[in-house]
């Protein structure tokens, strides 16, 4: 989110804190009915604005810890005090959806029309009770489990993303797919990418490409029991590269559009994984034991594979590997990365003769 001509570092925290959701954060229920004028006339020592920072960071403690290590050199104390590391966190190039929902009946405004309606839509899914079930249920006659359709209008689709978008959206069916929901992505013909068929039913999400944005990487239509005739959004910056070569450009792609259908199908964001508001880098293109969003999409969509319809398309997909292999993979990176945050410590205090 870019900081406005004039604005105070202090605004500009309150304001971002805001508009991600954090004043509604059920912990601080003095922010609830706040306005973003009246939190800005608290001022960043109120404690209901401390409150609503803390949230903020906390949501995205990966960013906000590499932050405290490379100015403080110790971990988060997760505060909620504007510092460097709060400045730097608040740049992070992330998803624009709420981490948290407005109540029933709290007016909020924002200048961003898309973010406005994805908010709207939040509020109306809270007055709302979850019936605990999956979107898009026997949907498009491909069997008894969840079916949904994305038309992908890529009339603005990057120059450097068209030679593995295929393989991006290959991958993304298929972590899906593990768990029990089918995604078919179609042209605007409703012509399938990946197999070349081509389908008749009701096109549930529109896949588009913007060229600018109010800060944000992506957003979409937060999904709730979506119906086989409903239709709903995602929305990607077409400037956000992701990585300096091919591999790591469909990697860091295949997290962020998992991440927007990941709204649509009805996730929140975590702190940490796949649904982590700003992408984390390298992650795994299948959906891990270790992720806290993966049980909610076993329970939202039953859990067992479904199969695919029509086969290969697109580049050849990176073989799934076994939910083994893949916590194994986990522990290594974070033994590794421990390690090294610990070794960098170590050094930093002897220099300090510590």
């Amino acid at each position: 989110m870019p900081r406005k001509l004039g604005e105070t570092l202090s605004d500009f925290a309150i304001r971002t804190a805001y508009e991600y959701g954090h004043a509604w954060n059920p912990d601080n229920p003095g922010a609830n009915h706040a306005s973003l004028a009246d939190l800005q006339q608290m001022g960043a020592g109120h404690p209901v604005v401390i409150s609503m920072l803390r949230s903020f960071s906390l949501m995205q403690a990966t960013e906000y810890t590499v932050a405290t290590l490379k100015y403080h050199n110790r971990q988060p104390q997760f505060d909620g005090l504007i510092g460097p590391a709060m400045e730097d966190t608040l740049q992070v190039a992330r998803c624009a959806v709420p981490d948290y929902v407005p109540p029933p009946g709290v007016a909020f405004a924002f200048d961003d029309p898309m973010v406005q309606a994805v908010c709207q839509r939040m509020q109306a899914n809270e007055a709302e009770p979850l019936l605990g079930t999956g979107s898009w249920p026997s949907c498009h006659g491909v069997g008894a489990f969840h079916a949904s359709l994305v038309r992908i209008d890529d009339s603005r689709l990057p120059s450097f993303l068209k030679p593995v978008f295929l393989r991006v959206l290959r991958q993304v069916q298929m972590s899906y797919a593990a768990l029990g929901l089918l995604w078919r992505f179609t042209d605007q013909s409703k012509k399938d990418l990946l197999n070349g068929e081509v389908l008749t039913g009701t096109v549930n999400s529109e896949m588009s490409f913007v060229t600018s944005s109010s800060g944000w990487i992506g957003l979409a239509i937060v999904g709730q029991n979506e119906s086989c005739s409903s239709t709903i959004w995602c929305r990607f910056l077409a400037t956000y590269k992701g990585g300096s070569t091919t591999d790591s450009i469909a990697t860091q792609w295949t997290t962020l559009i998992k991440h927007e259908l990941g709204h649509n199908s009805g996730l929140g964001h975590s702190s940490g994984g796949v649904m982590n508001p700003s992408i984390v880098n390298g992650l795994p293109t299948e959906w891990t034991s270790s992720d806290p969003s993966t049980r909610i999409l076993q329970r939202s969509f039953g859990g067992s594979p479904v199969p695919i319809p029509g086969g290969g398309g697109g580049d050849p997909p990176t073989p799934p590997t076994t939910i083994e292999q893949q916590l194994r993979d986990v522990q290594i990176r974070n033994a590794v990365q421990d390690a090294t945050i610990n070794w960098c410590i170590s050094e930093i205090r002897k220099l300090k003769g510590a």
